[in-house]
């Protein structure tokens, strides 16, 4: 008999945001890039510092790339830090086009404890110019509590939040940190 498969998704969702100023821009969130390894839908385990193997009963509901990218939007538009955030395939008009990498997503074992980890790096580029004008890293890493599947995805669905909102906190301290633009000078 073949063993039932179980399916997984995180879900970072962040407290409500304290108010925070609304800067005039567009932001496209292109899709994350990641390792080999985390580009299937298998739970990634390490048993051993240099091997990687997979739970084959136990899988996300969709790659880890696009459950990353969807919780970044949805961060990014729950803070209201912009006038509109949108996935990079629809929006010519976006002045920033914030991408990145997931480092990290995944159960770590060694002799004393199970952790999951979770590391993500992100950089914001200038649409126009093309250049890389903020990096920012978000990662957790934390001791599985309940020894299980179950138990792995919760810290990783914790670790993604923690890693999202210091990714989100590195956005605004830049966009904080800009003077802002003169308003348009009125044409007589």
């Amino acid at each position: 008999k073949v063993p039932k498969s179980h399916y997984y998704t995180l879900e970072s969702s962040l407290p409500a945001p304290p108010p925070v100023t609304t800067h005039p821009v567009v932001i496209a969130v292109s899709r994350f890039q990641a390792p080999r390894p985390l580009v299937q839908d298998r739970l990634v385990f390490r048993p051993e510092p240099n091997k990687v193997d997979f739970y084959e009963y136990h899988r996300w509901v969709e790659t880890p790339p696009d459950m990353v990218t969807r919780n970044l939007i949805k961060s990014l538009r729950n803070a209201g830090m912009f006038r509109s955030v949108t996935g990079s395939e629809g929006s010519p008009q976006a002045e920033y086009i914030l991408r990145g990498n997931i480092e990290s997503l995944e159960e770590v074992d060694s002799a004393d404890n199970v952790v999951g980890r979770v590391a993500l790096n992100a950089e914001l580029v200038d649409a126009k110019t093309r250049a890389v004008v903020w990096t920012g890293r978000g990662s957790h890493e934390a001791a599985v509590e309940q020894r299980s599947v179950e138990g792995i995805v919760r810290v990783l669905n914790e670790g993604l939040r923690q890693s999202t909102e210091q990714l989100l906190r590195g956005l605004a301290a830049y966009f904080q940190s800009r003077p802002t633009p003169p308003p348009a000078a009125s044409k007589q």
